[in-house]
């Protein structure tokens, strides 16, 4: 039997009202495994959890979209297989890659 998991974790807060969407996604980051990282979908951009991703060691990427406004790809900093799984799914969809790190 194959040991396969998912690298891919989708959390929808498109629908949810403040704070409901930022507690939400800060626990299913915390639950990340090594390899793993979260696509967030949500109405608007979110601009307070970018803030706590910076310090907080994530890297994300935002891609505006229609139905959900925004796709957040989300993972930990020096989890470079995660940022390569969002890099190969952003250039399938002709978009820029994510692997420019921001400073710790």
């Amino acid at each position: 039997m194959d040991d396969f998991r998912p690298t891919e974790r989708v959390l929808d807060v498109s629908r949810l009202d403040p704070p409901e969407p930022f507690e939400l996604a800060t626990a299913a980051l915390y639950a990340l495994q090594e390899g793993e990282f979260l696509r967030l979908l949500h109405r608007c951009e979110t601009f307070p959890l970018y803030t706590f991703l910076d310090a907080a060691g994530f890297n994300h990427h935002a891609v505006p979209g229609n139905i959900p406004p925004f796709e957040v790809y989300i993972w930990h900093r020096q989890d470079t297989t995660a940022a390569a799984q969002v890099d190969a799914r952003l250039s399938s969809h002709g978009l820029l890659s994510s692997s420019v790190s921001v400073p710790a």
